[in-house]
Order: C-alpha cells, then sequence, then structure tokens
C-alpha cells in the first residue's frame, strides 16, 4: 500500500430551514491549492485531500500494523454554524477515529477483510477457482451538521415557559412546606399572618349606635 495515497473527499451540505448550503472546499479555495495542498491539522485545516498515514496516525493508530491487518476508519465532518455572524465562519472541521475492534481476544475477525474468487479453466479445461483473502483499510464518511439563529418568537416562547415553571415551583414547594414538613405549623405561622377584620368591626359599631338612635326616639 502506497503511503502517500491522497483520497480526496468533496461534499456538501445544505440547511434547508435556513436556505443554506456549503461545500468543504471554502470559495477562496482555488485550482492550484487542492493540487499543492495536503491536510494537516495546524497548518491546512480546510484542504479536503488527505494522505492515508496522517488519518491512521490522527486517530492515535499504528499504520503499518492496519495496513497489514486492516480496519475501519471514520472520518467526521463537522459543521457547527452560527449564522447570525457571517457565512464564511460556517466551516468544516475534520477528525477521526478508529470504528472496528481490533481486540483479537474478543473479536472473531480483527480488522477488515473480505473474500472474493477467481474463476478459471485450466489448459486441460477444468474449471477451477482461487480464493483470494483480502486486506484492507474502509473508510466510513460522516456528515454532522448544526446551524443556528436568533429568533425572537422562540426566545419569547421560552422566557414565558421559564416563568411558568417558576411559578410552579413555587407552588410546589409552600405544598411541601407547610403539609409534609415537620415544621409545617411553624412555617405557616410566619407565612401567614392573621388580623383582625376591621371593617366588620366598624360595620358591627355603626349599627350598635344605629339601634341607640332608633330606641332613644321611641322614648
Amino acid at each position: 500500500m502506497s503511503y502517500d495515497k491522497l483520497p480526496s473527499v468533496i461534499l456538501a451540505l445544505q440547511f434547508l430551514l435556513f436556505s443554506l448550503s456549503r461545500r468543504n472546499i471554502l470559495p477562496n479555495i482555488n485550482s492550484t491549492y487542492l493540487k499543492n495542498c495536503k491536510y494537516n491539522a495546524k497548518t491546512d485545516p480546510f484542504c479536503p485531500i488527505f494522505r492515508l498515514r496522517d488519518m491512521v496516525e490522527a486517530a492515535a493508530q499504528d499504520f503499518q500494523e492496519m495496513a497489514i491487518e486492516g480496519g475501519v476508519m471514520g472520518l467526521q465532518i463537522n459543521w457547527n454554524c452560527d449564522l447570525d455572524k457571517a457565512a464564511s465562519h460556517c466551516v468544516p472541521k475534520y477528525t477521526f477515529r478508529r470504528i472496528d475492534n481490533k481486540d483479537s481476544a474478543h473479536t472473531v475477525s480483527p480488522g477488515y477483510n473480505f473474500r472474493f474468487a477467481n474463476y478459471y479453466k485450466t489448459p486441460d479445461g477444468v474449471d477451477s477457482r482461487t480464493l483470494i483473502k483480502a486486506y484492507g483499510i474502509r473508510f466510513d464518511i460522516m456528515v454532522f451538521g448544526k446551524a443556528g439563529k436568533f429568533d425572537i418568537i422562540p426566545t419569547m416562547i421560552n422566557i414565558g415557559s421559564g416563568l411558568a415553571l417558576f411559578g410552579v415551583a413555587t407552588v410546589l414547594c409552600d405544598v411541601i412546606v407547610l403539609y409534609f414538613m415537620k415544621k409545617r405549623y411553624y412555617y405557616r405561622e410566619k407565612k401567614y399572618k392573621y388580623v383582625e377584620d376591621y371593617e366588620l368591626e366598624a360595620n358591627a359599631s355603626y349599627g350598635s349606635q344605629s339601634e341607640s338612635h332608633v330606641f332613644h326616639g321611641d322614648r
């Protein structure tokens, strides 16, 4: 296997809700750059051309071992876009990880391999076949995208829901404290203050004075 094999990954992503399309080839990348660039997390993080050894080593794996026994590598491409900013800030991020289980103690056939047959006839006219077991590295490309933009309507709904939850929490706390706590009578005395109904007393006093005037009139 050639260590300098450079596969390229070119794809597009659409955020239908926001009518936004993005490609992993950024607008400022030209054909001259693509002919010469190689992905590097520090120097060329947006180059879509990858070196196999670099991809495997980025996943903390031994490339020589994987080249012999095979394996399955995952190339994850993540878009995490804040659309309140310019669209140029919506760029992909590449990460790599090994997907298959290389532990031979818990796996029947570690690595990645498959079998195929070549069918042919011998010079004597006998039908024959050669069964070949091939090892290799398979790459699974996984694309994840998340985009968000400020909207006043969901914000107000969330604020209203939060305020409603605070109200429910207050009522629930009152029920627990006033009816289930050991010192509920103490809390009840502190929460509620019983006062005289001065308005009823004033009405009662006014009625007594009226009855007194009627009595004097009869005399």
